[in-house]
């Protein structure tokens, strides 16, 4: 659960935090654990308001006989995410593995974090008020400067 997990990034900042803890609970490689295997982690944000998908791919291994035996997860990342008025973020995940030496098996997990960077922020919307005070004051500036040529031409 990342709700408490609260970041203002700055354009260009990065920020790493804990994501997940990830294993398997299996006391041996099999031959059908040998082939890879896709994963998919979602990221979810407040703000701005998107779920990203990221997508990974786990494969055990064994050694001779079996002696050493674990696996791997290898993430398809980083992954670009561009949002509102030219803003985009990148976000990364932690590759991990588990091995295990004597017949022990593959039994064990490793701690995923995920790195977010903002790459660059959105440009700001002018709000409605803003542009009709711009308007306004180009108006009265315009009117003051007719009405100084036309006393200035008397």
């Amino acid at each position: 659960n990342l709700d408490d997990i609260i970041y203002t990034l700055q354009e260009g900042e990065s920020k790493t935090f804990y994501f997940a803890t990830l294993g398997t609970t299996e006391s041996w490689i099999n031959n059908d654990d040998l082939n890879p295997g896709t994963l998919t982690a979602y990221v979810d944000f407040d703000n701005p308001d998107l779920v990203q998908a990221i997508g990974g791919t786990s494969v055990g291994f064994a050694g001779l006989f079996h002696f050493t035996q674990g696996w791997n997860l290898t993430w398809e990342d980083p992954v670009i995410v561009d949002f509102g008025n030219d803003g985009q973020f990148q976000i990364e995940l932690s590759d991990v593995g588990y091995s295990s030496w004597w017949w022990q098996g593959p039994d064990g997990s490793a701690d995923v974090f995920a790195t977010v960077s903002l790459n660059s922020a959105p440009a700001p919307v002018p709000e409605p008020a803003t542009i009709l005070l711009l308007g306004i004051g180009l108006f009265g500036i315009g009117g003051y400067g007719r009405k100084r040529s036309a006393k200035m031409a008397k």
